[in-house]
């Protein structure tokens, strides 16, 4: 009995021999844009200014980028929809609670004006009018209902420090819906708020009788309405991986 008990015990402490242990897999490299590739398959933005205004002057383009970035976590609640580098407050998580919004944001820019900051340091005030109202949600199968109309905004964009924000190189002639590079790198923006917003120029009265596609009292449709194609969207960094160029 003595003999049996130790065969047993001296068989239990060999180890594991027979199979070779898998070898570790390395997991795929993922497009770290596939996010903001599928929300641009639902919604885009489409973007036009007053005369003299550039839209890829680097205000401008941080002004854009926040104001995107602003919007798709409000119709998402996905902080990975934000921009490389966006400033504002995100929280981990999807709210499985918002439906996908599908549709064009239509935005005009309609004055770039320097202003001093509430800590006296000089800044740039951008003041966006917003239309909404070309999105829709599906209510019900079948049925697609606007749930948004516009409004106007003003943007502040300030300097992070002194030193002049190195951008990386970026080739103009090809173009996706969102940056695949950090717009706001030596910048900071927020909404303007108190006197900086009270100072805009545009109402939201002039917001709604200008913006041509602006229509708050749009029926529901048995079709989602169109996603129209970006403007002016975003030039590629030179560096950008092949895989995540544009198709």
């Amino acid at each position: 009995m003595v003999m049996w008990i130790t065969a047993v015990s001296t068989i239990a402490l060999l180890p594991a021999c027979s199979s070779a242990d898998p070898p570790t897999q390395t997991p795929p490299v993922t497009d770290p844009h596939s996010v903001h590739a599928e929300y641009a398959r639902q919604v885009t933005y489409r973007w036009t200014a007053e005369p003299g205004i550039d839209l890829e002057s680097p205000e401008v383009q941080v002004a854009r980028a926040f104001t995107e970035s602003q919007d798709a976590w409000g119709r998402t609640e996905d902080h990975l929809s934000v921009y490389p580098g966006y400033p504002g407050k995100t929280y981990q998580g999807i709210s499985v609670h918002i439906p996908p919004r599908i549709g064009t944001t239509y935005l005009h820019i309609y004055g770039v004006e320097p202003i001093t900051d509430d800590n006296g340091d000089p800044a740039t005030r951008v003041t966006v009018c917003y239309d909404k109202s070309t999105r829709a949600i599906e209510e019900t199968p079948g049925t697609w209902v606007p749930v948004e109309t516009g409004f106007n905004v003003g943007v502040v964009v300030t300097r992070d420090d002194r030193t002049q924000p190195v951008r990386p190189e970026l080739d103009h002639t090809r173009r996706l819906p969102y940056p695949t590079w950090d717009v706001f790198a030596g910048w900071n923006a927020h909404w303007a708020t108190g006197r900086h917003r009270s100072e805009a120029t545009v109402t939201r009265t002039r917001c709604a009788l200008e913006m041509k596609h602006f229509n708050p009292d749009r029926r529901s449709t048995p079709i989602p309405p169109p996603v129209e194609p970006f403007h002016p969207g975003w030039p590629v960094a030179v560096d950008t991986p092949a895989d995540q160029q544009p198709r």
